[in-house]
């Protein structure tokens, strides 16, 4: 998904989520460039990455505050470069997928998130 994309979807998904601070973020690792850092508003918490493999990828699942993300992504745009491979919330309400080969990003929800 690309940068402008992402920063309209987010606020969609902020208002869709009922507990902001529960929402899950998955990123391929093979960007090599994705590490879970507290100061980077994720947390690895309780997920280890070399479980969690989808469609043959490797995903590093970390942990979040969706609202944070949306308002960090409102304010400097560029200061996500790789929007995550997969998100939901932990109700899980909706959810995202974007594919590192696919030309268009899955997007799942309810009729509250439109």
């Amino acid at each position: 998904m690309d940068p402008v994309s992402f920063a309209a979807l987010l606020p969609l998904l902020v208002e869709a989520t009922q507990r902001a601070d529960g929402s899950v973020f998955g990123f391929w690792s093979g960007h090599n460039d994705v590490r879970p850092r507290q100061s980077g508003g994720f947390t690895q918490g309780e997920f280890d990455p070399a479980r969690h493999v989808l469609a043959g990828r490797e995903l590093i699942l970390l942990q979040g505050d969706i609202s944070a993300l949306a308002d960090q992504v409102t304010q400097h745009p560029n200061s996500v470069a790789r929007p995550p491979t997969v998100m939901w919330p932990r109700h899980r309400s909706w959810h995202v997928l974007s594919d590192i080969d696919f030309d268009s990003t899955i997007i799942g929800g309810g009729s509250g998130l439109w």
